[in-house]
């Protein structure tokens, strides 16, 4: 058997939409699209990478997804903290588990749900949810920058 030509399309809506649905205040991007951010002080940019897939037996397979939010924010020397809040507001969107429809409008696409999507937290594989802070990026650019990054799996069966 091999991969569902569906499921990376799928697991792409499914996260692009839970993001979108817990960014609060901020707009979000998703990596590629046509963004306007010249007159924004503060916005998000979504990354998906993936999935990878391990095939366990014949008509069951592993994947796994990275996701990482850019965190952009005015550079602000009154407010030293804002960049920190926007981070742990994004932290806070990724929750234990992360449910997969089968978005969109072709034929085998009738939203019903595909399978959950598990937050990775492991030691000794070094699986954490991360926040890095690159602060400000340039010293002409008005601009401080974070992600934060996860690592998701998820079992489907053929």
């Amino acid at each position: 058997m091999s991969v569902n030509t569906n499921w990376a399309r799928w697991l792409f809506a499914s996260v692009s939409k839970h993001f979108d649905d817990r960014k609060q205040t901020l707009p979000l991007y998703i990596e590629g699209q046509h963004r306007a951010t010249r007159n924004l002080k503060d916005f998000l940019e979504l990354r998906f990478e993936g999935p990878t897939w391990l095939e366990v037996n014949r008509k069951d397979w592993l994947g796994r997804v990275e996701i990482n939010i850019l965190v952009s924010t005015a550079y602000d020397e009154a407010d030293y903290h804002r960049i920190h809040r926007y981070a742990g507001q994004v932290q806070s969107a990724y929750t234990r588990v992360i449910e997969a429809y089968k978005f969109g409008d072709g034929p085998d696409d009738d939203q019903s749900f595909l399978g959950c999507l598990v937050l990775q937290q492991n030691r000794g594989r070094r699986d954490f949810l991360e926040l890095n802070h690159f602060g400000r990026i340039g010293t002409d650019e008005a601009l401080v920058q974070s992600t934060v990054e996860g690592h998701y799996v998820i079992e489907l069966r053929e």
